[in-house]
């Protein structure tokens, strides 16, 4: 979240990039920069997705800063890698609190690890922002959520309630082979889809759960291959995971094995399925020709290749956050902040998602949409328009 803070230390009140103008300006009660962090889990096995959303964070900023800024000040971006470790996240969400120059923060690692942050944020009043997951699960009466928000994929209600719909309205009464890392949330919403598929009729044909830090998934992959589910439902897994799955597929028997993911495929993905059978939910697009450049003009090069929809994600991140303190005015404090983005309501993203919205339980992306592969075009498609996520 951005905001001015009001500590007067020069130390915290400025950037590297400083003036003597600047100090005088902070003096008078502003800044010259708004400082947001992203603590996330930027290295091993699933760091493509946070790479990915802040470059897309990233890429925005520069575009706000170079059309002048947000009332005359820059948007300053701040990183800290959590190495998908919940001790060294919260030890970076208390750092990044202790530093009043930091006015919000964003990301906040997987769900598993968002449950044990929502704690240490809520003691520490300081605005966050759950992205690029954020489960509903986040948002209901036994997390305490003040000053917690969401914007991201929720792998456990809103993507597996398009997909099951999707699953079942294309084969009605088909059969489902269950795919996902082995993780808590993961684990929960492959339960979650299973159930609700066969309570529909539908019939479930088998489960693989793989380590998290697997790179290699054929195993997993040739066994619900042998049981010829008409689909294999992802429930959750970073792009190694995915890129074994669909090269195996691709020299199997079943090349043309339908295969659905809970939750943002991007163009690289569906470029490596390469194969109409191919289908993601997600709530939001993947990368514009106008993102991709920007960027790629702050070096986010690796990101497009890995998961440009994450990079949308972080993208509309900023858009969220630019609307939120531009509401809040120059004056602006965490709390007057927190209550920005707690107006925010039907917050129009130019059609790279549904409308944004954190009125209701601050969870913001409302709906969803199933993307599939357009052989003719070479590209992703979004299928169903946007979907209503939460009733």
């Amino acid at each position: 979240m951005l905001a001015f803070a009001c500590s007067d230390d020069s130390d915290t009140a400025t950037t590297e990039s400083s003036t003597d103008s600047d100090s005088s300006s902070q003096a008078e009660g502003g800044r010259s920069t708004f400082k947001v962090a992203i603590v996330g889990n930027f290295t091993t096995n699933v760091g493509t997705l946070h790479s990915a959303s802040y470059a897309g964070l990233e890429a925005y900023a520069k575009a706000v800063n170079d059309r002048g800024g947000i009332a005359g000040s820059e948007l300053e971006i701040v990183k800290r890698d959590g190495a998908n470790d919940v001790a060294r996240l919260t030890a970076a969400v208390k750092e990044m609190d202790e530093d009043p120059s930091v006015l919000a923060i964003v990301g906040l690692g997987a769900f598993a690890q968002q449950t044990s942050l929502a704690g240490v944020v809520e003691e520490a009043e300081i605005p966050a922002i759950a992205n690029p997951t954020s489960s509903y699960a986040l948002f209901g009466d036994e997390i305490p959520h003040n000053w917690l928000f969401g914007l991201g994929v929720d792998v456990q209600r809103a993507m597996p309630q398009a997909i099951i719909g999707y699953v079942l309205d294309e084969t009605p009464g088909g059969s489902v082979g269950l795919f996902g890392v082995d993780a808590p949330s993961t684990a929960a919403a492959a339960e979650a889809i299973g159930r609700s598929i066969e309570e529909a009729g539908g019939t479930v044909t088998g489960t693989e759960l793989v380590p998290q830090d697997a790179t290699d998934v054929r195993a997993a992959a040739d066994n619900l291959l042998d049981a010829e589910p008409d689909w294999i439902v992802v429930a959750g897994a970073a792009p190694a995971h995915i890129q074994s799955l669909l090269n195996t597929i691709k020299v199997s028997s079943r090349p043309d094995q339908k295969v659905i993911t809970v939750g943002g495929a991007g163009t690289a993905q569906f470029e490596l399925a390469d194969s109409t059978g191919y289908h993601s939910s997600s709530p939001a697009m993947q990368a514009t020709e106008d993102i991709r450049d920007m960027v790629e003009a702050v070096g986010g090069e690796a990101a497009l290749q890995n998961e440009d929809t994450f990079v949308t994600f972080g993208w509309i991140l900023g858009m969220v956050l630019e609307a939120a303190l531009t509401e809040c005015g120059e004056g602006c404090t965490r709390e007057g902040l927190r209550d920005a983005l707690e107006a925010i309501e039907d917050f129009d993203t130019g059609d790279l998602s549904g409308p944004v919205s954190f009125a209701d339980d601050h969870q913001g992306f409302r709906s969803t949409g199933i993307f599939r592969w357009d052989a003719e075009d070479s590209q992703p498609v979004l299928d169903t328009g946007w979907l209503p996520a939460y009733g």
